[in-house]
């Protein structure tokens, strides 16, 4: 079985106390010169759309996975991430036995998670930056790049946090919203 299939299969299998989505965003690329705004279009759209119609509020967190399937796998520890959110991460890499794989240092990056912490919203960007150091949208970013276990691993890492969130939020709130503006710097 594939590991995303394998995750969104145990993830359907639970019971949740939080609804979860999955996204996936489009345009994140700027279309001249990277902005506020030209860049991150798919969701700084989403984020509007939601805070326009009030549902952003019930946001609890967002986790951002992002060019996470290479061979040699080294999450950052994403400095513009809500530290909290972060944190619970990282510790749940490193108990199930990852921590080698969440080891890419420490680095802001601005991705598509930005315009929901700059709304208040906890987010942590699960990021593997060596691709884009080396082959990342060149020509041999090919799919033998890519590695099941990598994904796999990621997997795992969001399903265990997943569960962790539904308990903590199911039980009571705690504290990972931020005030609007500050961005992942607590």
């Amino acid at each position: 079985m594939q590991p995303s299939f394998w995750s969104l299969r145990a993830l359907s299998r639970r019971r949740h106390i939080l609804t979860y989505w999955l996204v996936f965003f489009d345009g994140e690329e700027a279309l001249e010169q990277w902005s506020q705004t030209d860049s991150l279009y798919g969701s700084r759209h989403l984020e509007e759309e939601l805070a326009t119609d009030g549902r952003l509020a019930e946001v609890r967190a967002l986790i951002l996975v992002d060019m996470v399937a290479g061979r040699q796998l080294h999450v950052l520890e994403e400095s513009n991430s809500t530290p909290r959110l972060r944190d619970i991460v990282l510790k749940n890499a490193r108990q199930l036995g990852y921590g080698s794989s969440f080891d890419g240092g420490q680095f802001p990056v601005e991705d598509d998670d930005l315009p929901f912490v700059e709304k208040g919203v906890a987010a942590v960007d699960i990021i593997d930056l060596a691709p884009f150091k080396t082959y990342h949208h060149m020509a041999q970013d090919t799919a033998d790049k890519c590695s099941a276990q990598s994904l796999a691993i990621v997997g795992r890492v969001v399903l265990v946090t997943l569960e962790e969130l539904d308990h903590q939020f199911g039980m009571e709130p705690i504290g990972m919203r931020q005030p609007q503006g500050t961005g992942g710097q607590r």
